[in-house]
């Protein structure tokens, strides 16, 4: 899992890299669009460390924590 932390200021980031994820942070607040593009390039770049993903097609999903009803609901 990748986490973008759009500039926030609460402990969001320290615990998803508890939780294993790997975490991307902008300096200050970019918008929705740059932490997406973000994100997919972060996806990207493991790509090229992974050479046995390469090739093959990847599902991205994001999920906008900000919005916690849609993602509490992102398990079912």
């Amino acid at each position: 899992m990748i986490v973008v932390d759009d500039g926030s200021s609460d402990a969001t980031r320290g615990w998803q890299a508890r939780q294993g994820a790997v975490v991307v942070r902008h300096s200050r607040n970019r918008g929705k669009a740059a932490a997406m593009a973000t994100g997919a390039s972060a996806v990207a770049g493991l790509d090229l460390c992974e050479p046995s993903l390469s090739g093959r097609a990847r599902g991205l999903l994001f999920v906008d924590a900000d919005l916690a009803q849609s993602a509490a609901s992102l398990a079912r």
